[in-house]
């Protein structure tokens, strides 16, 4: 008996959490790859380093921590409170620490100007949520990662919904997303 997927795709449910943690995995140990080249290693070896950094991605894909949270602005934030890489405690608490603070939403750090300023409270509100789901890649808070159509799909229906309710706060969005 197969399931169906957050986008209506059928697939069986014990293929879709392998795919799910193969994807969390990859992505993870690709961004502590960056993070050892950002800091100082304690062993140049190469196959130790390789050894480690399997280790730390596999004990981050079994956290509670959703694949967004491993994002390029998380990276630079650990970097920079390191100058050697961080044991394995203190990384995940620094990157959990960095997810639940929303420290690093898109468009919180551009200057937001003076169209946001004329927004409704209800207006902004929509915007800050945009831009949370944004910042968590379209994930639910059950879930650890989702394919890209699911998440295509997720935004276009939130576009809509807000161009049919909230017209200005569409119109922001998207001059946001222009750059």
């Amino acid at each position: 008996m197969s399931a169906l997927t957050a986008c209506g795709h059928p697939t069986s449910r014990e293929a879709e959490k392998d795919a799910a943690q193969a994807l969390r995995r990859k992505h993870i140990s690709a961004w502590l790859w960056r993070l050892s080249r950002l800091t100082r290693f304690p062993n140049s070896d190469e196959p130790t380093r390789a050894a480690t950094l399997a280790d730390f991605a596999e004990g981050l894909t079994l956290s509670d921590l959703p694949i967004a949270a491993f994002s390029k602005a998380s990276l630079f934030a650990v970097a920079g409170r390191h100058e050697w890489f961080p044991a394995f405690k203190p990384l995940r608490d620094q990157v959990g620490e960095n997810w639940r603070g929303a420290q690093y939403l898109p468009g919180v750090e551009k200057s937001r100007g003076r169209a946001y300023r004329t927004l409704t409270s209800e207006e902004k509100a929509w915007v800050d949520v945009w831009e949370r789901n944004e910042a968590r890649g379209w994930l639910h808070d059950d879930e650890h990662a989702i394919d890209a159509r699911c998440q295509a799909r997720r935004r276009g229906l939130w576009m809509n919904l807000m161009q049919a309710r909230f017209p200005r706060a569409a119109a922001f969005v998207a001059r946001v997303s222009r750059g």
